[in-house]
């Protein structure tokens, strides 16, 4: 169905086993432009490679999304489906059609004002949100998506057309010529909570709810998002009861994953239910002198 977790009809993953098997078949079968060997014969293809190492990452980047528990958190991959929206989720919903142009779009965007941004970042303005965030979305206090799934992916979109250009093409882009070894750590990624207001799509809040180790990291990915906000009104839909919007997105050192939407995951946080007031405990009115 649309919108669904489940991957989109005829993709297939390529086992190690039948990538062997299929070289194995080759043998004695040398082509022009092939190698042969004591494994088989394979061809070599026009980027210079026989496709296994681009094989090898497009699958270490679907299991490594939302590898990492985050105590208190809940993980999407182990969540029942009706909660949140996979990678799969994401692309089913928008039409690999419509999500590729809008990608290709954002790409052309011009980021060249975005760099040096972050030279005077003040780090103090920060410092609450990543040392003492304490995250709104826990575990249990979800409903289901239902008919939020297909306005969320495209809110998500929408949001990531707007991140991309400053986080992935400006601040990515400074870190290349500082030349720190922490900030050019390629593993480092930090994940984040951020919750919009439903009217405008402003930041009410954003924190970091597993940081990166490397302060200077998470603090030019939360000056990205606070640059690349407001985000225009969101769909009533995706709105909480408490009237704002809640998602938890990975943004990443490593420029192949960058802030890429298949690491956002939206929520809807159930109501919550107010104590009921106390009742006013009514005084005794003085009885008049006659009555004594």
């Amino acid at each position: 169905p649309r919108g669904s977790n489940t991957p989109p009809s005829g993709q297939r993953a390529v086992t190690g086993q039948a990538a062997t098997e299929a070289r194995t078949a080759g043998k004695g079968k040398v082509m022009p432009g092939t190698i042969s060997g004591g494994q088989g014969a394979w061809s070599i293809s026009p980027d210079g490679g026989d496709g296994r190492t681009k094989q090898r990452a497009r699958r270490g980047r679907r299991g490594r999304a939302w590898a990492r528990g985050v105590a208190g958190v809940p993980i999407p991959g182990r969540l029942p489906a009706k909660y949140t929206i996979s990678a799969y989720g994401l692309q089913e919903a928008l039409g690999t059609r419509q999500l590729r142009a809008e990608q290709e779009k954002a790409r052309h965007t011009r980021i060249a004002h975005h760099r040096g941004r972050f030279k005077g970042t003040d780090f103090s303005q920060y410092r609450a949100a990543i040392e003492n965030y304490d995250p709104t979305v826990k575990l249990g206090n979800q409903t289901a998506l239902n008919a939020a799934r297909v306005p969320f992916a495209g809110y998500i979109n929408r949001m990531h057309n707007r991140i991309h250009p400053i986080f992935a093409g400006g601040f990515l882009a400074s870190l290349d010529t500082i030349g720190d070894p922490k900030l050019n750590d390629k593993s480092l990624y930090t994940h984040m909570e951020i919750v919009l207001n439903a009217a405008t799509g402003a930041i009410v809040r954003a924190g970091i709810v597993k940081a990166s180790g490397v302060t200077a990291f998470d603090v030019g990915a939360l000056s990205s998002l606070r640059a690349a906000g407001p985000f225009g009104q969101p769909p009533e839909a995706i709105v909480s009861p408490d009237g704002n919007v809640y998602l938890h997105w990975e943004f990443y050192r490593n420029p192949y994953y960058a802030c890429t939407s298949k690491f956002a995951r939206p929520y809807i946080i159930k109501a919550v239910k107010k104590p009921a007031a106390k009742p006013t405990p009514v005084k005794p009115r003085p009885r008049p002198r006659s009555e004594r």
